[in-house]
């Protein structure tokens, strides 16, 4: 059996796996806890972090700048300047089923977008909202 080297990213994907795992089982968020009748969830310091961790992991900060994450949107600044999603003068959208939408698919909102589809969990998006819309 060939051993396989773990990298940088593999480690820091692992990592915030985990930290999604933990902190879901630490709020007691169930798989419905994002359920459209209960209303939004509750934004938590928690949720935050994950959330910030989430656009780290997922590699969002290669497109995308955002003054809560050092050094993002760097590299190749292709998206907007998230800071601010949702507010007044942002070209972020204010509406959460929008982004959750966007989020999920957003070859399906807008074709031909250079945004792909991440695959993202309806967990990993909330968490995302968290981050996005409660970010200053």
């Amino acid at each position: 059996m060939k051993a396989r080297r773990i990298t940088g990213d593999g480690l820091l994907s692992l990592g915030m796996l985990l930290l999604a795992l933990v902190t879901g089982v630490y709020l007691g968020n169930s798989p419905d806890w994002f359920a459209p009748d209960r209303g939004p969830p509750l934004v938590t310091r928690d949720a935050y972090q994950t959330g910030r961790a989430l656009f780290i992991a997922k590699r969002c900060v290669t497109y995308h700048r955002h003054a809560q994450v050092a050094y993002s949107g760097v590299q190749l600044n292709i998206g907007p300047d998230l800071a601010g999603a949702g507010r007044p003068g942002s070209p972020v959208p204010s509406s959460p089923d929008y982004l959750r939408a966007w989020l999920k698919d957003p070859p399906a909102i807008r074709p031909g977008t250079q945004m792909p589809n991440l695959g993202l969990t309806d967990v990993e998006t909330e968490y995302l909202l968290a981050f996005l819309l409660n970010s200053a």
